[in-house]
């Protein structure tokens, strides 16, 4: 794998080799100098951040900065890419792009001008419409934060009202079986409505008031996951949900509830607090302490009734785990 250059994306082959039949190229404009990356360090540092991947914690990226962040298949087996990026084998695709099985792009979805800033996850309804949530302000120069609703042509539904949208980024999103959105994010409101790091939005945009998440989590939520028996994983920086402590992960019913037979016991790491502000400049000019936050990134719901957690973490329920764990659910 050393010797074959690929950019952002491969496909591996069931023995671990890249399949050279799948060929992406999502090009950079220009190598992300360690000038730059120290910049963009010492911006972070002046302004009241939050948790994210990457050292550039605010809620614009380094243009430069060539990034998948996300991959999903869709029904027609096509693949949707998202992230930080502006090229798609040599064809300009703002931070969005469809591609073919082998590699090739698709060209029946037009995303216009696409989006002006990340895109961290993508989702489909059953009517085939397309969800997209990020950092972003705009699609295809329409105003739309954080979040927007794509026709299966590329174009935005309209119908489907976000109002002002999300205040801070979207990082995950799921659909649940009756085409609810649940949205998990840094965000703290939607549409001027209180909604601390996790939503419920309508097949319309409106936001679902039934679904009682009460005073939300204490800090953002990354990660998603539907369970087979109508439940809901939450995961990410958080130490409570609705005021009840739950370290970095919780079981939820789909009326936003939390579910009591999923017992976790002390979750993830209980002796470390979420810190608001990550980076913090010292007195000694140009040097910085980084905090690295407790995070539960990414589930992978198994077929043996189990789950695979992944993160930045060192024990569950005690017992020491380093980064992945394997739960019963």
């Amino acid at each position: 794998m050393k010797t074959k250059k690929r950019e952002c994306i491969i496909r591996l082959k069931p023995d671990g080799s890249i399949d050279d039949s799948f060929n992406v190229s999502m090009g950079t404009k220009k190598p992300y100098s360690k000038k730059e990356f120290l910049e963009d360090f010492k911006r972070a540092v002046k302004r009241d951040n939050e948790p994210k991947e990457g050292v550039n914690v605010n809620n614009k990226r380094n243009s430069n900065v060539e990034l998948v962040k996300k991959i999903h298949l869709l029904p027609n087996d096509k693949i949707l890419l998202g992230g930080s990026f502006k090229m798609c084998n040599g064809t300009e695709a703002n931070n969005i792009v469809c591609i073919n099985s082998d590699g090739s792009l698709d060209t029946t979805l037009d995303f216009g001008s696409g989006f002006n800033d990340l895109v961290s996850s993508i989702a489909n309804l059953p009517d085939g419409r397309i969800l997209v949530g990020g950092s972003f302000d705009s699609y295809n120069g329409i105003p739309c934060n954080r979040f927007a609703c794509l026709k299966p042509d590329g174009s935005l539904d309209k119908s489907f009202k976000i109002g002002s949208g999300f205040d801070a980024p979207i990082y995950e999103m799921v659909v649940l079986p009756d085409s609810r959105i649940i949205v998990a994010g840094a965000f703290t409101q939607y549409n001027g409505e209180k909604c601390n790091h996790i939503a419920c939005l309508l097949p319309n945009g409106q936001l679902d008031t039934s679904f009682q998440s009460g005073n939300g989590f204490n800090a953002p939520v990354s990660a998603l996951a539907i369970l087979p028996d109508n439940r809901l994983l939450a995961g990410g920086f958080f130490t409570k949900y609705n005021d009840v402590k739950r370290y970095r992960l919780v079981c939820l019913n789909f009326d936003g509830t939390i579910n009591q037979s999923f017992d976790m016991g002390n979750g993830f790491d209980t002796s470390v607090d979420f810190k608001e502000k990550n980076i913090e400049e010292t007195e000694s000019p140009g040097v910085f302490t980084l905090y690295v936050n407790i995070s539960v990134d990414t589930f992978k719901v198994l077929s043996d009734r189990k789950v695979l957690v992944s993160g930045n973490f060192y024990s569950y329920n005690d017992v020491p785990c380093y980064r992945i764990a394997c739960l019963h659910v």
